[in-house]
């Protein structure tokens, strides 16, 4: 006896079906990596749409799961192979640039993202990798910048509109440190670049332009 299928089954199998044949009917959606673990602020290199269907692109994603595993060494030679096998591939070449993050060697990813900046300037992930490798340096001013090119690339990065926001919090008060310290020590000349300095960054802080103008007043 065939037993009648209830209205939840019904709509299950439905769905299922609807599922199958929309996957058929639309092309495959471009390969992103899995879930970021020991590096989080590193952005997955993603292949463009006219790449998609290269065959390096699976060594790619796995060269990059080994980078995020901590396995430098065997995300080198991933990344490299990959390289070897397509030399235009270039988020292979800033997988590597992320490799050399990981590994401190910041000048070696520096001149990786510079590389692939150039002949594709657009490209969001190498934005962000230069981010990293710039704020890693100390370098904090052109790291707000390597990511303010990044949103360009691509404004959906809200990760990286956070860090820029933490980053241009962190220049005005540092900047309004060291303005409060000139301004007490009656170094009224140096206060006020400070105070400038800071306004480039945050231009519409009233606590700025109030301290600014007092040091105009002490300068006469």
């Amino acid at each position: 006896m065939i037993q009648k299928l209830s209205r939840r089954d019904r709509l299950f199998i439905l769905l299922v079906v609807g599922v199958t044949w929309t996957v058929g009917c639309v092309p495959p959606p471009t390969p992103i990596a899995p879930g970021v673990t020991q590096f989080p602020n590193f952005l997955f290199p993603r292949v463009p749409e006219s790449m998609v269907d290269l065959p390096v692109v699976s060594e790619h994603i796995e060269a990059w799961r080994r980078l995020q595993a901590g396995d430098l060494s065997s995300a080198t030679a991933g990344f490299s192979e990959v390289l070897s096998g397509n030399g235009m591939f270039y988020p292979a070449e800033t997988g590597l640039g992320y490799v050399d993050i990981a590994a401190r060697r910041l000048d070696d990813a520096l001149e990786r993202f510079d590389s692939v900046l150039e002949d594709v300037p657009g490209y969001a992930p190498a934005w962000v990798g230069r981010g990293e490798a710039l704020l890693a340096s100390g370098r904090e001013a052109e790291a707000m910048s390597a990511y303010e090119s990044a949103l360009i690339a691509d404004s959906l990065l809200s990760d990286v509109r956070r860090r820029i926001q933490v980053l241009r919090f962190r220049s005005v008060r540092v900047a309004l440190e060291m303005a409060r310290a000139a301004e007490q020590a009656e170094r009224y000349g140096e206060a006020r670049r400070a105070y400038e300095e800071a306004l480039t960054i945050a231009p519409d802080s009233g606590v700025l332009y109030r301290g600014l103008a007092l040091v105009e007043r002490r300068l006469g």
